[in-house]
């Protein structure tokens, strides 16, 4: 124990007033803060005195935890989420569906750990996001989004969540520089308009935005994954199968060129023309995308999926 933290050995504690029940694969951290604002308690104390230990990395004993919030120990060590690592790969951190929550006569938010999948609550059709998010906006009128996240599923079916993640990243890093760029974007300006059909400035932060994006990342990492369609571009006579495809379902005026402007090119394009400058050069492919059977998988180091490559300025 801390010295100086006013915390009784576990043999002398007592449940609170309020027991709090937790939710399957709530987050530990979360299950503490609902307990101490159930009990009217400073949540960041409360942790202090559940842990006998004021540093805010300490580990929760779930010991304590079970005593204080009137719940068996063994019910929390099922439902409670006990992962270390708060960035797990194939695993989002996000606010459960408020609700879902409702339903279960719980106001406060819920912080818990769901399938990278789970970006919409099928029971409800709301954006849950990939993340944290300000507000689950209604997907009621967008049944685009709802169709896109049953393909997002069946690409894991296919592909497992791995395979799956590293195509969704590369696609969301494309759509996001046509999003800032403007370009290729009525499917997703179409959806903000359904979205927020009164309102002509939206905020940066505003969830709607991702969930407006998420049709085309998925369109585009349909085609990234396929393993015919992404070797397309790296032979000139097959380029023009490559642009109808996304023509056909990501981007209507997506064209191929590698003439660069203002020192960079399409998005799309330096993905590829990235990967053909590694191929030439005779080194390990930057995009796990890009997979074939003379270069598993397996054989990439982690340290070429942390971030984006450099993008070339020319062919």
């Amino acid at each position: 124990m801390t010295p100086g933290l006013d915390a009784p050995p576990t043999g002398r504690l007592r449940p609170l007033p309020r027991p709090v029940a937790p939710v399957g694969n709530e987050l530990r951290s979360s299950f503490v803060r609902r307990v101490a604002l159930a009990n009217r308690l400073n949540a960041e104390e409360f942790r202090a005195y559940v842990a006998a230990d004021d540093r805010k990395r300490a580990a929760i004993p779930l010991d304590r935890l079970a005593i204080l919030s009137g719940q068996p120990e063994p019910r929390l060590r099922r439902a409670l989420d006990d992962s270390s690592d708060p960035a797990d790969p194939d695993g989002m951190v996000r606010a459960a569906c408020t609700l879902c929550m409702a339903a279960r006569n719980i106001a406060i938010p819920v912080t818990v750990r769901l399938a990278a999948t789970a970006v919409v609550c099928p029971r409800h059709q709301r954006w849950l996001g990939a993340g944290h998010c300000n507000g689950q906006p209604p997907l009621h009128r967008h049944p685009e989004i709802l169709a896109a996240n049953r393909s997002h599923r069946a690409l894991v079916r296919r592909l497992g969540p791995t395979r799956t993640r590293y195509a969704l990243s590369d696609a969301e890093i494309v759509c996001q520089d046509w999003q800032r760029h403007n370009r290729h974007q009525t499917q997703c300006q179409e959806l903000l308009r359904r979205f927020h059909p009164h309102q002509t400035c939206i905020p940066a932060g505003a969830p709607t935005i991702e969930a407006a994006r998420y049709p085309q990342v998925v369109a585009l990492a349909q085609i990234l994954w396929s393993p015919t369609l992404r070797e397309l571009p790296f032979t000139p006579a097959t380029v023009s199968r490559f642009v109808e495809a996304v023509r056909r379902t990501v981007a209507p005026t997506f064209t191929w060129t590698t003439t660069s402007h203002y020192g960079r090119c399409d998005p799309l394009v330096e993905l590829f023309l990235t990967e053909q400058r590694c191929r030439r050069a005779g080194e390990s492919t930057r995009s796990p995308v890009f997979a074939t059977p003379q270069r598993p998988f397996e054989s990439w180091p982690d340290a070429s999926l942390s971030s984006p490559s450099p993008s070339p300025s020319a062919a």
